[in-house]
């Protein structure tokens, strides 16, 4: 794979500037026309043809020319635009070519050094680019599976814990709602580690949250508490027991929670109002409906 490279100082070129209100669509046409440049290694020169695919009527391409950012050329009997200063910021197409070679005879002395004898001989006359493409489509299943699973675990709803489904291995299913946990979740680790991209509380930890912390929103908190510490980076980041943690960080929203809580059920501020309401009128009838002090015998 050939990388497009552009400096991160690019947008406030002079060239850049002297775009004017053109300079959006100007720069993507010049991002384009860079990035076949690189996958075809034609070291900075675009046919007028591939252009006119995204400029039929050439007038940004006439911009860019304008500005210095490409000059108009002919290679091999072609006329294009030629990139300016392409080698001083790119690699070369020769560049690419010897990476690629090195590349290929880096991963044939990789295979060698882990053949063994019976075993079939290492293949090392693969083509080298499709040996990267290969490996490149192989990281990108994976990059996939990956971000697949923590998408799967962010987007999980916590359950009603009292409709717990048992399984074997110790885990409790959650009725299908993809809200699983696992008991060695539970289990304090030996060493710190970072929080599993498949944390979820067990059972018993909802009950306990159900029980201790009632002004908290379970399934809110939970996806804070996950997302906080899996964006987290340092040493402070791993935790030898997540469920304590967890424990920690519900009582800490629960004491931060406004409102109150009356048979287990936090109280809207119009409700609470009202009953303050109610109670301060009973206290005014009390007062109103107990008999007159009399005056003590003998005082003046």
């Amino acid at each position: 794979m050939t990388w497009f490279k552009v400096d991160d100082s690019f947008y406030r070129s002079a060239k850049v500037r002297k775009l004017g209100n053109k300079r959006v669509s100007a720069v993507g046409l010049w991002s384009l026309c860079g990035g076949w440049s690189a996958d075809n290694l034609a070291d900075g020169f675009v046919p007028w043809e591939v252009i006119t695919d995204w400029d039929p009527k050439r007038l940004l391409a006439r911009e860019l020319i304008r500005v210095g950012l490409w000059f108009e050329t002919e290679r091999d009997g072609e006329t294009g635009c030629q990139f300016h200063d392409w080698t001083d910021w790119q690699p070369t197409r020769d560049q690419v070519i010897q990476r690629r070679k090195a590349d290929a005879e880096r991963k044939a002395r990789w295979r060698a050094s882990r053949w063994n004898p019976g075993d079939p001989p290492p293949d090392d006359q693969q083509d080298e680019r499709g040996d990267t493409q290969a490996e490149s489509q192989r990281e990108s299943r994976r990059d996939t599976q990956r971000d697949s699973r923590q998408e799967s675990a962010k987007e999980s709803s916590l359950p009603d814990p009292t409709r717990p489904v048992s399984t074997s291995a110790g885990h409790v299913s959650r009725g299908g709602s993809g809200f699983e946990a696992d008991a060695k979740i539970a289990s304090p680790a030996a060493r710190g580690t970072r929080i599993p991209d498949d944390f979820a509380p067990t059972v018993e930890m909802l009950q306990w949250a159900r029980r201790e912390t009632p002004k908290v929103n379970l399934q809110r908190e939970t996806e804070n508490f996950r997302d906080y510490w899996t964006a987290k980076s340092g040493k402070d980041a791993s935790k030898r027991d997540w469920p304590a943690t967890w424990r920690r960080w519900m009582r800490k929203a629960n004491d931060d929670a406004p409102g109150t809580v009356v048979n287990g059920r936090v109280l809207s501020t119009g409700d609470r109002k009202y009953l303050e309401t109610q109670a301060l009128k009973a206290r005014f009838a009390a007062r109103r409906d107990e008999p007159p002090q009399l005056p003590m015998a003998g005082a003046s």
